[in-house]
Formats: C-alpha cells, sequence, structure tokens
C-alpha cells in the first residue's frame, strides 16, 4: 500500500514539473517528506520499545539540531520565490554535499 501512495505522489510530481509548476512540485515533495516523517519516526520509537530492542528516542544532538535548521533554511532561501534554475540546484548540493562531509568528519 505505502508504495502506491508513494507512485501516485511521484507520478503528480513528475508531471506538474513537466507542466513547469515548481510551486506543486515543492508543495507534494515536502508534504511527502513532512508525512513520512511524522508517521514513521514514532512508529519506529513504539516498535523499538515492544521489541526490546534498546532505548530509541528523539532526543537529538544539538549538531543533528544545527544540521536539520541550516537545511530548512537553505531550502527556504532557495525556494521562497516559487522558481528556481539550475544553478541554484548545483548550490543545494554543494551545501548538502558539505553538510555530509562535516557530519562524517565529526564522527555524527
Amino acid at each position: 500500500m505505502p508504495i502506491l501512495s508513494s507512485l501516485a505522489e511521484l507520478v503528480a510530481v513528475a508531471m506538474a514539473g513537466w507542466h513547469g509548476d515548481i510551486q506543486t512540485c515543492l508543495a507534494l515533495t515536502v508534504g511527502s517528506a513532512i508525512q513520512v516523517a511524522l508517521f514513521v519516526a514514532p512508529v519506529l520509537v513504539f516498535t523499538a520499545r515492544l521489541l526490546g530492542v534498546g532505548d530509541l528516542n528523539l532526543l537529538f544532538s544539538p549538531f543533528v539540531l544545527a544540521i536539520l535548521f541550516l537545511v530548512t533554511f537553505s531550502f527556504r532561501i532557495h525556494f521562497h520565490e516559487g522558481r528556481t534554475n539550475w544553478l541554484e540546484g548545483v548550490q543545494l548540493l554543494g551545501v548538502f554535499t558539505i553538510i555530509v562531509a562535516i557530519a562524517c568528519l565529526a564522527g555524527q
């Protein structure tokens, strides 16, 4: 069932992108990511508790919170006007690459 709902969202995003409607693409993509995060995170916490895997909680380190803020802020900066170009996409990839490199070097 989740695969079918994701497939429907993927087709909707692809069609909106094909027609040049970046607002709809962004709304569907971000909305889908938020829905998954808000559903999956609590389910994983409860499942870990039931299976006795360990103490899985939603307490994040300051480093992770700073990364989440940076990603959210950079997303907002690049897409606030509802349109973008390839250079802004490359800049976002660069920001994400730097974040991954810092996380790997910091041992997070």
